[in-house]
């Protein structure tokens, strides 16, 4: 996988080609989601942290299904752009095993956040964080998984005991 899947201008691994063996050049969430299996080195885990930082997957509501910088991200295409908790809680915990817990838990908690706000959803949109989809959809509430996993940051939880309590 890191010899014919890792892309380093795109800073994630990419899908190929069943047949061809070709590189697809479209960054999605799926090549994030190589951290929970522990497929990057630690340079590439370090690439892909400095990656989800960029403007392109650090969306209000991150991380998109692709960059919205990229030609296929369009809100309103099934998989161009929403995000889903399932794939977030999978790179937040691959981030979280490789030290990078900061950029774990904005994830989480910007994931968690608007999961409560709006409730749970299949999928959201990366930008204004509305609900779409499948509402209750159990896949989605791995959004609180990410909380009993301890990957929220301490301060989010400050600020709901804060709100409950007052």
């Amino acid at each position: 996988m890191r010899r014919h899947m890792w892309d380093e201008e795109s800073g994630c691994f990419l899908a190929i080609g069943t047949e061809s063996m070709e590189m697809v050049h479209v960054p999605t969430v799926g090549g994030f989601m190589l951290l929970m299996a522990g497929v990057p080195t630690n340079r590439q885990a370090a690439a892909m942290v400095a990656t989800l930082a960029t403007p392109a997957w650090a969306t209000p509501l991150p991380i998109p299904t692709v960059a919205r910088t990229n030609a296929h991200f369009g809100l309103g295409k099934f998989w161009r752009g929403y995000v889903w908790p399932a794939p977030n809680y999978q790179v937040a915990t691959g981030l979280a095993h490789y030290g990078h817990h900061d950029i774990a838990a904005r994830i989480a908690d910007s994931t968690l956040a608007n999961a409560l706000k709006e409730g749970i959803s299949e999928r959201y949109d990366s930008v204004l964080g509305t609900p779409l989809g499948v509402k209750g959809l159990g896949m989605s509430a791995s959004a609180l998984t990410m909380a009993l996993d301890g990957l929220t940051s301490n301060d989010y939880f400050i600020g709901i005991q804060k709100r409950t309590s007052q």
